[in-house]
């Protein structure tokens, strides 16, 4: 058994064992990689393997042989974990699945091919195939996905005594679990009362007398993203699943929805730049498709832009100082969009916005984007009005209020709107935020200057 024991220098600690294992991997040293491996976490050897070129991690399993942890496989990044994985013969991954925890083996034959995924299960022993085949039926991203069937539910007419002695001789309890859920005669959950509170009670007394009767359950067909607002809301340690009569059939643990909203935040964060997955880790040919569509919708938002300017050339042939105002006018109208476009797809990613708020909210960023307009404006005409010339100052400043206001508006409206019809906000705002601003700004700009200037 290995203890993970966190202290400051933990990262320099775990560079220099990497750089040793590397040392040990290019000479050939299987011993020292058996020594070290031996005492990490499977959490550690895996950050280590990320850290590998894919020969050195090949060279690294076959070193380890029959020691390598099978619960490496789940913490590795989805791209290492599938280039490891399509080299493994059906019977070597099915009994690394076997060795695993439900959830983990669940989330491995989630990313396999169906017929790949058939051919495992049936390597793998009765039981456990049985868990995964009913979970497996449940959409991805689902409630149905995340639960376990391991769950400890009594009616609420049990009294305490009666549920202690049960709990004593209970040969097949989970091996972890915070809450026993009280069920009607319909097996329907009614409430929950605590391990702590069994004992506390009169023994004679009832579970209905001494449950919590909260009676918060998640639909097994709820989206991941709502199990962890709920939990998130309800401050929940575990939760119990209902089918659609609602009935009890898992639960889901918090440790699962803290993995859950970790990769909910990070794969937002990546969107909003535009990436799908994590190329750091995904070979380059797919990395490149993933990211060229989306560089080649910025170039057809630029090239809009561009046919804006192309009408003004005249304008801008005779006041060459106009291109030196207008990409700040196009850059800060999109910066104040981002800062709108994220306050915006957070709110709706915590459902904490809707049409019933809509109306209010836009009013308040309106509100501020004017403010923050009516400062820039000043600021940057007065500064143009003394180093490049009062008439262009005049331009610059309407066409920065006006491209600030805009991008307070359309950076609100463009992750509502997308919501709407059901695609993510995180992945598409920016790119149409960004040639929205641009084209503002600079048709601002060019349109004033021919009112102003000329």
């Amino acid at each position: 058994m290995s203890y993970l024991v966190l202290t400051k220098n933990r990262y320099d600690d775990s560079q220099r064992r990497t750089a040793l294992v590397i040392h040990s991997i290019n000479n050939n040293l299987e011993g020292d990689i058996r020594g070290i491996f031996s005492h990490l976490h499977a959490s550690e050897a895996a950050n280590i393997m990320h850290y590998l070129s894919v020969s050195q991690r090949s060279k690294l399993i076959k070193f380890l042989g029959d020691d390598f942890d099978y619960y490496i496989l789940a913490f590795l990044e989805d791209a290492v974990r599938e280039e490891i994985l399509h080299k493994w013969a059906n019977d070597k991954l099915g009994k690394a699945l076997a060795n695993l925890d439900e959830h983990y083996a669940l989330e491995i034959l989630s990313d396999l091919h169906p017929e790949h995924r058939k051919a495992i299960l049936k390597l793998i022993n009765h039981d456990d195939r049985v868990f995964l085949e009913k979970s497996l039926s449940y959409p991805e991203k689902s409630a149905g996905r995340l639960m376990s069937y391991q769950i400890v539910a009594l009616p609420l007419n049990w009294t305490l005594e009666k549920t202690i002695k049960f709990l004593k001789n209970a040969k097949h309890l989970p091996e972890d679990f915070y809450y026993i859920f009280v069920v009607d005669l319909q097996n329907r959950p009614v409430g929950h009362i605590s391990l702590s509170n069994v004992y506390k009670f009169d023994k004679y007394s009832t579970l209905s007398d001494c449950m919590s009767d909260e009676d918060i359950s998640i639909s097994s067909y709820s989206d991941q993203e709502e199990v962890a607002l709920i939990f998130k809301q309800y401050s929940l340690v575990s939760a119990p699943v209902v089918n659609n009569n609602g009935k009890l059939i898992g639960v889901i643990d918090s440790h699962i929805v803290i993995d859950i909203i970790y990769r909910e935040r990070e794969e937002d964060f990546l969107h909003l730049a535009g990436v799908e997955d994590d190329g750091l880790h995904s070979n380059t040919i797919d990395t490149t498709k993933s990211r060229f569509k989306w560089l080649f919708m910025s170039s057809c938002t630029a090239m809009l832009s561009s046919s804006v300017i192309a009408q003004f050339q005249s304008v801008i042939s005779k006041n060459a100082a106009l291109a030196i105002v207008m990409p700040i006018t196009a850059s800060i109208g999109g910066n104040a969009g981002m800062q709108v476009v994220a306050v915006i797809i957070r709110a709706l990613s915590n459902q904490q916005i809707s049409k019933l708020n809509a109306a209010r909210v836009l009013r308040k960023e309106i509100t501020v984007a004017l403010s923050n307009g009516v400062f820039f404006a000043s600021l940057f005409g007065l500064i143009s009005y003394f180093y490049i010339s009062p008439k262009i100052s005049l331009v610059f400043s309407l066409a920065i209020l006006v491209n600030i206001v805009w991008s307070g508006f359309v950076g609100m409206m463009i992750p509502m709107i997308l919501t709407k019809f059901r695609f993510d906000p995180a992945l598409s705002a920016g790119s149409f935020l960004t040639a929205s601003t641009d084209i503002v700004g600079n048709a601002a700009i060019l349109i004033a200057a021919s009112y102003f200037i000329i």
